[in-house]
């Protein structure tokens, strides 16, 4: 893999890239869950701070026909900025662009609607599409990924499911009384072992990424030692949750966010300096 430097032609990729990611992660997903999930009824219910969709359908801000609109809009930009991306590094930016046009669809859209399934919404959709990001970012930028950013981009795909799932608490209520039921993994839990045990999959989702990070740090490289410990920290923010209380779950969850950013940023930093490597 080359090293990350100055070239010809960095900023161009680094706008479509961007451009990219955003069209179909920002445009794209958000705009169909937001209409998936106000006409299943999930999101007029949702008392969640940060969760319930982004709230223009129901503020009338936007027409559901409008939010339609904002999402051909985002899948055309998405989709163009990946052929430009294709004509400029060749194949890999094709997998990556077909994994991301996979997660953002099959998460909401029948007949898949993923995220209505506990674990399948996360592991199929979420993070693969995480991992994506990451590892199609670092193609464009430095050439094909090794081990170590593939390493480094599935435990940020792991500590960011982690937080998502902290992100569905609030809605679970709300998503049990949908039509069809959302029956995502935090649901899952409640429904069959009460309220209480929904944060346990933000715990389990932490616990994994620090495992994940600890054994990387003994047989790759110590800088996922840091990983660990930031995932541990989200273990504790997901046990010590009050699933009862919107202000502390977005509270944690903002906190986890964090978390997840300084790892992401360690990480980074480490790839950069090229203590890390490829």
């Amino acid at each position: 893999m080359a090293a990350v430097g100055w070239r010809p032609g960095l900023l161009l990729d680094l706008a479509l890239v961007a451009a990219g990611a955003a069209a179909l992660q920002g445009l794209v997903a958000h705009g169909v869950n937001d209409l998936t999930d106000w006409r299943s009824g999930t999101d007029p219910l949702s008392p969640g701070l940060l969760s319930g969709g982004s709230r223009v359908i129901p503020r009338r801000l936007l027409s559901e026909g409008e939010v339609s609109g904002a999402v051909w809009l985002g899948l055309a930009v998405g989709l163009a900025s990946a052929a430009l991306l294709y004509v400029r590094h060749g194949p890999p930016v094709l997998l990556v662009a077909l994994v991301g046009v996979w997660s953002t669809v099959s998460y909401t859209v029948l007949p898949l609607r993923l995220a209505y399934r506990p674990f399948v919404g996360e592991l199929a959709a979420g993070w693969p599409a995480v991992v994506a990001i990451i590892a199609g970012t670092v193609a464009v930028l430095a050439g094909w990924p090794g081990p170590a950013v593939w390493a480094a981009a599935t435990v940020q795909a792991t500590i960011s499911v982690a937080w998502v799932m902290q992100h569905h608490l609030p809605d679970i209520a709300a998503d049990l009384a949908a039509s069809p039921v959302k029956l995502t993994t935090p649901a899952y839990f409640a429904l069959r072992w009460g309220p209480a045990a929904a944060r346990l999959v933000p715990a389990g989702y932490h616990l994994a990424a620090a495992l994940e990070s600890a054994a990387l740090a003994l047989f790759l490289h110590p800088v996922f030692a840091a990983s660990a410990l930031l995932a541990v920290a989200g273990v504790r923010e997901a046990w010590r949750t009050d699933v009862t209380s919107v202000p502390d779950i977005t509270r944690r969850q903002l906190r986890m966010i964090g978390l997840c950013g300084l790892s992401a940023l360690v990480l980074a930093a480490a790839f950069l300096t090229g203590s890390l490597g490829g």
